[in-house]
């Protein structure tokens, strides 16, 4: 053993040993990985694989998002979106479910193009996905509107250290979203950061994303109105400002969490702890097979209750506190639902800091 305060150095040399550190090196925390699935439908009488909504589950690197016609299987996941079509367009003979999948192109290929650290599960830069909500609506002039949720994992260093980003927004660059960018700082530096990965992102509407840590919701996207009931605040084509409704996503993920991002066409007929006793069963085999189930399991409780003859949904419940003559019945919609599990990384290079 080496001695810690040799006083005689002859003496020290004489002594065969190996130095090491006095404690053991802590390893760091194993950065958390999103594995994503989603299922969806069309409601009653609508066409297509999600009727008026869109979705896109974007992998990492850089790939092509996916955007799948019924389910998915589990997979890594960077970046998810969502996206409702408001279908009161029908009555103008127009299909906002055209420019629901449209905006979900865009921002999709938007982010495509800014992934992360070569080896790295995250999306570069923290504004990211405003940027590609704000990209796509200034990039489609289908007529229509849509609610929207779109959320990117960025290093946890993007969301301390994001000065750059919010400079460069307030000077007019990274697509328009200057103001929202003020409005909406970074975490004041020294906050504890457990991961090293964050979910940022936007939301505009009752789309909504929930975080579930430990068979609790310690997130929930705000559902923003536009006064009346049952008329969520959305986005369309021409908006001067596309962000002037929006609500800020900023939350750090832990190994272990379940995030879960849907339509109203979920969270109006499923009540809450439905969702988070649903979301995070372990069933399917685990991995991505338990994601892929528990989206399936969560889309089928939605149809389940809009199809049922009596049944107090919470859009009823909320129909009749707004002074709606609503029967005991869920809301026929489309449906879209992903379920995403954070999992612990293997061989990923971070593009985050252990701290």
């Amino acid at each position: 053993m080496c001695p810690r305060f040799p006083v005689d150095p002859a003496a020290a040399a004489a002594v065969k040993c190996t130095a090491r550190p006095p404690f053991p090196r802590r390893r760091p925390a194993a950065l958390p990985l999103l594995i994503c699935a989603s299922a969806t439908s069309a409601g009653p009488g609508k066409a297509g694989p999600a009727g008026e909504d869109a979705h896109f589950l974007l992998p990492p690197g850089g790939g092509p998002a996916t955007s799948p016609s019924a389910s998915s299987v589990g997979a890594p996941t960077v970046g998810v979106g969502v996206f409702d079509g408001v279908g009161g367009w029908r009555r103008l003979g127009i299909d906002a479910g055209d420019y629901a999948r449209a905006l979900a192109a865009g921002a999709a290929a938007y982010l495509a193009a800014r992934p992360g650290p070569a080896g790295s599960a995250v999306v570069a830069g923290r504004w990211s996905a405003a940027e590609a909500l704000v990209s796509a609506v200034d990039a489609v002039s289908l007529a229509g509107t849509a609610t929207a949720v779109v959320a990117a994992v960025v290093a946890d260093t993007e969301a301390a250290a994001g000065g750059a980003a919010k400079e460069k927004l307030e000077d007019g660059g990274g697509g328009g979203c200057g103001a929202w960018a003020s409005a909406h700082p970074p975490p004041p530096e020294g906050q504890p950061r457990r991961s090293g990965r964050r979910l940022v992102g936007v939301s505009i509407g009752d789309s909504a994303l929930w975080v579930i840590r430990a068979g609790t919701v310690v997130y929930r996207s705000p559902s923003l109105g536009q006064g009346a009931f049952n008329q969520p605040a959305q986005l369309g084509a021409g908006a001067l400002d596309p962000l002037a409704d929006a609500s800020a996503i900023d939350v750090p993920l832990d190994v272990g969490d379940t995030v879960v991002v849907g339509s109203d066409g979920l969270f109006d007929n499923v009540w809450g702890e439905t969702i988070v006793s649903t979301a995070t069963r372990d069933e399917g085999g685990g991995g991505g097979g338990a994601v892929a189930e528990a989206a399936r399991r969560l889309h089928a409780a939605a149809v389940d209750a809009y199809s049922a003859r009596r049944y107090r949904s919470p859009f009823a419940v909320a129909a009749r506190a707004a002074g709606w003559d609503y029967p005991d019945a869920g809301k026929p919609d489309d449906v879209v639902v992903v379920v995403c599990r954070a999992e612990a990384s293997k061989g990923d290079k971070g593009g985050g800091t252990n701290l």
